[in-house]
Formats: structure tokens, C-alpha cells, sequence
């Protein structure tokens, strides 16, 4: 069942789906602290900041459309955090095709499309995996953690104490540590 954040966060996404721009723009602050994050990450081997936010913004805005609301299993953010990183790597991909071999020259490690692939499969059997293994609470916790939300935006997202949500972060990051043989591949 979906919690009030994720209720209103869909919310959002309808009322952009029927053309409410504002809400699409609530969205996106919403989501600032992940296109920051994501942008940092990207731009930190070379590239044009701005290309990449663009294109981030795309993927997000496409992401926002096609997000299935009824997929309890999988969050926006996480959904969105996949759509945005594909992007990048078609980004990156279009730029080496032209002739930018001093940038992919310096972010072939980062962007190497077979370790993505194989991090992305990686990464959906940890999700399952934690899911197994954390209370419900806990599992949100850490997709929302994953989202790259603060505890701070988690716990009015969740309307509980942020202790609570950093509480259950930490068991949840326990959880995998402990259990982390069992993730690798």
C-alpha cells in the first residue's frame, strides 16, 4: 500500500500526465537533490554540465510519463534515477560517436555499458533481495535512500519522525551489510 508520499507524488505525476506544468515543477524540486547528485556524478569526467542537465530533464520528464503508477514495488525515484543514468550513457555514447575521444577517453571506466548492465541486474536483486529481508518500513526507507532522499525529505514524505526514518536506515544498511555475500553475483 502506498504511503501519503508516494500518494501525493503520484498525484503529481497524473495532474502533469493532464498538463498541469506546476505540478510537473513540484516534481522536479522534489527531486533536486537526485539531478544534483546525478549531475556531479556526470559531470565530474568532463561534458557540458548544462548538455547533461538537459538531458536529465528529459529523461525525467519521460520517466514521469511513462512511470507505472500502479507498481508498488518499484518507486518513482528509483524508476526516474534509471531513466536519467540511461540517458547520461546515451549522452556520452552520442558524443563518442562525433568525436569527443578526449571525454569518453576519461570516462570509459565510469560508463562502460556492460559493468552498467551487469550493476543494473546487480542492483535489482539487492532491491529484491532487501525487500525479503526488511521490514516494509525499512524497504521504503532504503529505496527512498536510494532515490537520493534525505532522511529529512523521507520523514515528511512519510509524515513520521526523521529518527525514525534514520533508524530504519540504519537497520536496513545493516541488513545488507550483513547480508551482502549473498547480493554478489
Amino acid at each position: 500500500m502506498p504511503d501519503e508520499g508516494m500518494k501525493r507524488e503520484n498525484e503529481l505525476i497524473r495532474s502533469f500526465r493532464q498538463g498541469n506544468d506546476e505540478a510537473f515543477t513540484a516534481l522536479m524540486l522534489q527531486y533536486e537533490p537526485l539531478f544534483s547528485s546525478l549531475l556531479t556524478e556526470a559531470s565530474a569526467s568532463g561534458g557540458d554540465s548544462a548538455e547533461i542537465r538537459l538531458a536529465m530533464e528529459e529523461a525525467f520528464r519521460n520517466a514521469a510519463i511513462h512511470y507505472d503508477l500502479r507498481d508498488e514495488n518499484r518507486t518513482f525515484g528509483a524508476y526516474a534515477r534509471t531513466a536519467m543514468k540511461n540517458q547520461i550513457l546515451k549522452l556520452r555514447k552520442d558524443w563518442s560517436r562525433h568525436g569527443f575521444d578526449e571525454l569518453t577517453e576519461n570516462t570509459a571506466d565510469s560508463f562502460d555499458l556492460e559493468q552498467y548492465m551487469m550493476e543494473r541486474e546487480r542492483f535489482l536483486l539487492t532491491c529484491k533481495k532487501m525487500k525479503e529481508i526488511c521490514t516494509p518500513i525499512e524497504y521504503r526507507v532504503f529505496m527512498a535512500y536510494l532515490a537520493g532522499e534525505t532522511p529529512r525529505q523521507t520523514a515528511k514524505r512519510m509524515k513520521c519522525d526523521v529518527k525514525t526514518v534514520s533508524n530504519a536506515k540504519a537497520r536496513a544498511l545493516s541488513k545488507l551489510h550483513k547480508n551482502s555475500a549473498e547480493f554478489l553475483i
